[in-house]
């Protein structure tokens, strides 16, 4: 197994040259090159794609928005293709899918982008640490709210933001252990 984990990554370095990926994680590097070897099931014998739940964002810019998701909810890139990134976590996974472009003609994103507030629903991750979260929001063309917009339930802190498209997420961070 772990000649085959060596040789994948040495396919995937040899392919990274030829066609660099932009998002920041190993994991989607092995598993492509995993695929090109031959060696499609590599992830799933190790339990990396067992998801048990998930959900789509359709967007004009997957590259952005995968790894804005990648950098502020911690989610790990699994399989990159032409069209969309599947990004995971635990047991969920977040497919980022290119809006075919068709339906992409009357579409603009707007820098800032329009806060798609009044959507019917909102994505929600657990994070480590909110303030972390919310600088690499900034960085990646999104946002956290500031402190101020936060509140608790129980035993987590919980705050909304928006991404580079502008759909609305939330993020939430469980208390630790011996804090205040």
């Amino acid at each position: 197994m772990l000649r085959a984990v060596a040789l994948a990554l040495r396919a995937g370095l040899a392919l990274a040259a030829a066609r660099p990926l932009a998002l920041t994680s190993v994991t989607a590097l092995i598993v492509c090159a995993s695929e090109l070897s031959g060696w499609g099931n590599l992830c799933r014998m190790n339990d990396l794609s067992r998801h048990q739940t998930g959900a789509v964002i359709f967007t004009s810019n997957v590259q952005k928005v995968a790894v804005f998701y990648e950098a502020v909810a911690g989610l790990v890139p699994f399989r990159v293709e032409h069209d969309h990134v599947r990004l995971e976590k635990g047991s969920f996974r977040l497919t980022v899918h290119r809006i075919p472009a068709h339906h992409a003609k009357g579409i603009s994103i707007t820098t800032p982008p329009r806060i798609r507030e009044n959507a019917a629903m909102k994505l929600a991750f657990q994070v480590e640490n909110l303030a972390h979260s919310r600088e690499a929001a900034a960085q990646h063309g999104g946002m956290l709210y500031p402190v101020e917009r936060e509140w608790h339930y129980e035993d987590m802190t919980a705050c909304d933001g928006h991404d580079p498209d502008g759909n609305v997420f939330q993020l939430f961070a469980f208390k630790k252990e011996g804090a205040a």
